[in-house]
């Protein structure tokens, strides 16, 4: 799939994340900038989330690699016509075809439209998205950030934040943390999520306290 760059973690996110948390700003410290890919394309991010759902991130890009060589232009008229049997060799599930499907009509219908959803109060666009089954709030989240580009953006029911979270702080992510660091990291939410994210990651033990 074709991506664009677009850069998270800003210097005001960073100067701000690191005011408010002491945790947080050990970790941009650490880290520094991140800057992670967002998706090109409203129905290319819509269907990578899909795709996304309960599986590791390494089986998610390899499934998208593919669909990338299938369809280069990763335009309608050209997942239209890649056969449902196609999918299902790739290891996509019954129900995630039946889910894409729905996306697609609603996006050949018109009832979809990015510039339409970046207009309107994303509480309109969040009924519009859980309306279609398959679509859950993690999806939600990962629209929010991938797709559309919001700025606060607490990624709180991905596996990967929360077990960022978990080794970050050495407590658990339960939901009385969740509500105070969800207020804590506004507006720099997707910031915020980026670094847990870098966190689980364990690529910087020294942040972990790890030899």
């Amino acid at each position: 799939m074709l991506f664009r760059e677009y850069v998270y973690t800003t210097a005001r996110a960073q100067a701000y994340l690191s005011q408010v948390d002491s945790r947080m700003q050990v970790a941009i410290s650490t880290i520094g900038s991140i800057s992670r890919p967002m998706e090109a394309g409203f129905l290319p991010g819509l269907i990578r989330t899909v795709l996304g759902q309960q599986i590791s991130t390494k089986a998610c890009q390899t499934i998208c690699t593919r669909l990338a060589r299938k369809c280069p232009s990763m335009s309608l008229d050209r997942i239209e016509k890649t056969s449902w049997s196609w999918w299902r060799r790739q290891g996509v599930s019954q129900a995630k075809c039946d889910t894409i499907a729905r996306i697609v009509r609603n996006v050949r219908s018109g009832r979809w439209q990015e510039k339409r959803w970046q207009r309107q109060p994303f509480s309109q666009v969040r009924k519009r998205i859980l309306s279609c089954k398959g679509l859950g709030p993690w999806s939600v989240q990962m629209i929010q950030v991938w797709v559309l580009g919001h700025d606060d953006v607490f990624c709180d029911r991905d596996f990967g934040v929360r077990h960022g979270a978990r080794l970050l702080y050495g407590v658990p992510c339960d939901s009385t943390w969740i509500r105070k660091h969800k207020r804590l990291f506004s507006p720099y939410g997707t910031a915020a999520s980026l670094y847990l994210w870098a966190v689980a990651s364990q690529k910087y033990p020294r942040l972990l306290g790890q030899k």
